[in-house]
Parts: structure tokens; C-alpha cells; sequence
């Protein structure tokens, strides 16, 4: 079986961006039609619910980072790592359906849906086995089968859901197509193992949990950071600020698309690396790539903000205008942060990973809370950067002891700062001489800024023009 090391990495990185890149666009169309449709009190409702589930799911993702980890490790034995993650999720699944059965009154008073046990069960189930059978593609450095799958699953995710929601189904349309086409795609993965589940032995158990104690309340902690934002909202202010929330968030998901792909990717290349060379090779060309989409995100929120909200979600979502800015700042910081984190789970570091996690939310919480109370959203925002600043130094401290030789501030990370700006005062320009009323203007300003920073980022670097066509040879497109 191919290890992560022999597969190419930047092809690997390319391929699985695309589909990832692909996948978002599908995603955020169907959020601005629900948006619409269901009016921030239901959209927000459900949004709460999945942050719900997301967070419930946690102990089975810190399982699946172990299962990751060990899957890729030089003679892994893989039917074993296999057979104890099909054994585990169904114990677990249980477990958490009791606990919610006992919880659904508090679930549907919380999110303001009748439903929201049974769409969270649903929710629950296929979701819980979709993530850890990916995590274990992703451990064979397969990272674009593994998100090329989750293509699929998103372009049969949006017409299910857009069928259910103007069935009159609300919410537990949104929540019923995503779960029917995560069902659909689950043989797909298993079909792309192509491994034979074996009984796993005590030892296996005892290699998997020598990680998982870690990673399990390292992810749990990552989720309830990642999602804390939206549950404080949810808690201290209200479902429509939560919706405010969301759509700003949903409109600078671009800015990890890259970093997700690329951090999926690293991670399982660093474990199964042979020598300090690579790993620091690997991880400084990652930190001069994650910043590709999530520093002109920002730059561009400065500017077109308001205009990204109001065009498309409507004006009855114009507070999530500079929510989104702020958002966007955080995204660029993290998308660096969350590099490093996965370089250290790959060096096999899940204490410190659990120690800087702890940290971070510690501090998120403490900020957070006071900020929401006399700001409302803008406060937890602001929590959130600062917190997830603290998380990048921390990780650079680490990593600046581990990997000595790596280098976090790179001539290609600065060219796209450099390129970003100019893309910035060109849309700003071209914003004061067409207004931006319609989809058409938008659309224009969009395509403007993006033809701008390529261009400029073509022009003056040449690492990233050696880099392109280099992917491009490799995918035989000059054959």
C-alpha cells in the first residue's frame, strides 16, 4: 500500500483544493437561499443545533486524529486501525443518543426547532461515521480522494436540502438532505480503503489510545473554540444574533479552504516522514501557502464588507457587515495557527496540542463573555482574534523548539501581503466609481479584486510562478 511520503504532495494539495474550492461555492449557495427563506430566527435555530452536533461529536473526532495518526505511520497495521474504528463508533453513537434523549427539551427550547432531538440523532449517526472513515483516507495521503468524496457529498447535499426546505420543511429539510447525502457517499469511502476490516487486537487498542487520551480532549476543546462564538451568542444574546453571526462566517470560509487541504495533508506527511529535513521543508512551504486566499479575504472585507452581506443574504442581515471584517482577521491568523497545530499532532505531540487548546479557550472564554455582554457580537469577535493570536505564538514556540529549522515568515508569505494590499486600494478605487447595487456590480468588484492580486502575485514572485507551472507539469497539463 502507498505511503504518505511517496505520493506527491503539492499534486495531492491541488487536486483536493479544487474539489474543496468547488464544494464551498455549492455550500454557500444554498446557504443564501436558506437564509432567505427561513429568515434569521430558523436559520439561526438550525445552525445552533449543528454547533450542538459538532461539539457532541467531538470524542469521535479526537478518535479519528488518532486513527489518522496511527494509520499513517510506517507499518501501521491498517485492518487492525480499521476494524477497532468500525467496533468504536457504534458505543459511542449509543452513548450519546441516551444523553440527548434525556437532553430534548433543553435542544428544542435552545434552538427554537420541535424536531431537534430527532434531527439531531440524524445528524449524529451519519455524520459520526462519514469523518472517521475520511480520516483514515487521509492518513494514506490520499487527501484529494478523501475531499473529492466530500464533493460528491455536498452536490448531492444542496438539491436535497433545497427540495426539503421548499417542501415547507424548514429546518429539518436543511438537516434531512445533509444527512440522506452523507449516507449516500459512506460506501464510496469505504469502497476507496479497500481494506478488509481485521479484529483489533489489546495492543492496537493500546497504540490507539496512547493518542487518543490526548487528541480526544484536544478536539473536543478545538470544536467548543471553533463553535463557541455561536453558543455564547446563542446563550447571552439571542437566534438572531446567532443568524448575524453565521452569515459572516459562511462568507469567509474561503479563507480555510486551502489551510484545511493543506493541513489535512501535512499532517499525515510529518508522521510518516523520515528525516528532520523533510518535516521542516514540509512545514515552511505550508506556512507560505496557507495565506493564499485567507489574506485577500480580509483585504477584500475591508472594503466590500457591507456589500458581500446586503447583496447576498438582504438587509435584514446588514449587522453581520462588521462582524464580517473582524471574522476575516481571525480566519487569516488561524490559517497559519492551524498549520502548526497540525504539524504538531503529526510529530506526535497530542499533550501539547491538548495544553495550547486549553489555553486558548481559557482565554477565549474570559474575553468572550465580558466583550458579548457590553459590545453583543462584536464582542465575542474580537475575543476570538485575540485568542487565536495567542494560539499562534504559542504554536510558533513549539514548533521554533521541534523543528528548528523552519522558517515562519517567508518571501511568498510576504508577496501575498503585498499583493493583497494592492488588490485592496484597486477595489476601493474601482468601488467609488461603480457603485455596487445590484449582483451584476458585486460580481464585477469580485472579479476585479480577484484578477488584481493574481496578476500582481504573478508578476512580482517568482516562487509562486515556479510553483504553478511546476503543478501544472506535474498534472500533465503541458503534455
Amino acid at each position: 500500500m502507498t505511503e504518505a511520503r511517496e505520493l506527491s504532495f503539492s499534486l495531492e494539495i491541488s487536486k483536493a483544493a479544487i474539489a474543496k474550492f468547488l464544494m464551498a461555492a455549492v455550500g454557500f449557495a444554498g446557504t443564501i437561499l436558506f437564509a432567505r427563506v427561513l429568515g434569521p430566527l430558523t436559520f439561526g435555530g438550525y445552525y445552533l443545533l449543528f454547533s450542538i452536533v459538532k461539539f457532541a461529536d467531538r470524542p469521535l473526532g479526537g478518535l479519528s486524529v488518532a486513527f489518522k495518526k496511527r494509520f499513517s505511520e510506517p507499518n501501521a497495521e491498517k485492518g487492525r486501525i480499521f476494524g477497532f474504528a468500525l467496533l468504536s463508533i457504534p458505543v459511542y453513537m449509543l452513548f450519546l443518543g441516551i444523553l440527548a434523549f434525556l437532553a430534548r427539551g433543553y435542544l428544542s427550547s435552545y434552538t427554537g426547532l420541535n424536531h431537534a432531538f430527532f434531527l439531531f440523532v440524524l445528524l449524529m449517526v451519519t455524520t459520526g461515521f462519514f469523518f472517521p472513515l475520511q480520516a483514515l483516507i487521509e492518513g494514506l495521503g490520499k487527501v484529494s480522494i478523501a475531499t473529492w468524496i466530500d464533493l460528491v457529498r455536498s452536490l448531492l447535499t444542496t438539491p436535497l436540502q433545497i427540495v426539503l426546505v421548499l417542501a415547507g420543511y424548514g429546518a429539518a429539510g436543511i438537516a434531512g438532505g445533509l444527512s440522506l447525502a452523507t449516507l449516500l457517499t459512506i460506501p464510496a469511502t469505504v469502497w476507496f480503503l479497500s481494506l478488509r476490516p481485521v479484529m483489533p487486537s489489546v495492543e492496537t487498542a493500546r497504540h490507539i489510545w496512547s493518542y487518543a487520551r490526548y487528541s480526544i480532549p484536544t478536539v473536543a476543546i478545538g470544536k467548543a473554540y471553533k463553535q463557541l462564538d455561536l453558543l455564547l451568542l446563542g446563550l447571552l444574546v439571542g437566534q438572531t444574533a446567532a443568524g448575524n453571526y453565521q452569515v459572516a462566517f459562511v462568507l469567509t470560509l474561503p479563507s480555510l479552504l486551502l489551510t484545511e487541504v493543506l493541513g489535512n495533508g501535512l499532517m499525515a506527511r510529518i508522521s510518516n516522514a523520515i528525516s528532520d529535513r523533510a518535516i521542516a521543508t514540509d512545514l515552511t512551504n505550508s506556512l507560505s501557502y496557507t495565506g493564499l486566499v485567507s489574506i485577500p479575504v480580509f483585504f477584500g472585507s475591508l472594503v466590500l464588507s457591507n456589500d458581500l452581506v446586503v447583496t447576498f443574504y438582504g438587509p435584514e442581515y446588514s449587522d453581520a457587515a462588521i462582524l464580517l471584517i473582524g471574522i476575516a482577521g481571525y480566519r487569516m491568523v488561524q490559517s497559519q495557527s492551524e498549520m502548526m497545530y497540525q504539524a504538531v499532532a503529526g510529530l506526535d505531540k497530542p499533550r501539547t496540542n491538548l495544553v495550547v487548546g486549553f489555553s486558548t479557550i481559557s482565554v477565549n472564554i474570559l474575553l468572550g463573555v465580558p466583550l458579548i455582554l457590553e459590545f453583543g457580537a462584536v464582542g465575542v469577535v474580537v475575543a476570538t482574534f485575540f485568542s487565536e493570536v495567542i494560539r499562534y505564538l504559542a504554536f510558533r514556540r513549539v514548533l521554533q523548539v521541534e523543528v528548528s529549522s523552519v522558517q515562519f515568515y517567508t518571501r511568498p508569505l510576504g508577496e501575498q501581503f503585498v499583493s493583497a494590499t494592492i488588490m485592496a486600494v484597486v477595489v476601493y478605487v474601482a468601488r467609488g466609481q461603480i457603485p455596487v447595487n445590484s449582483w451584476v456590480g458585486l460580481f464585477g468588484m469580485l472579479c476585479v479584486g480577484v484578477v488584481t492580486y493574481g496578476v500582481v502575485l504573478f508578476v512580482i514572485s517568482e516562487h509562486h510562478r515556479t510553483t504553478a507551472l511546476a503543478i501544472a507539469d506535474a498534472a500533465g497539463l503541458f503534455q
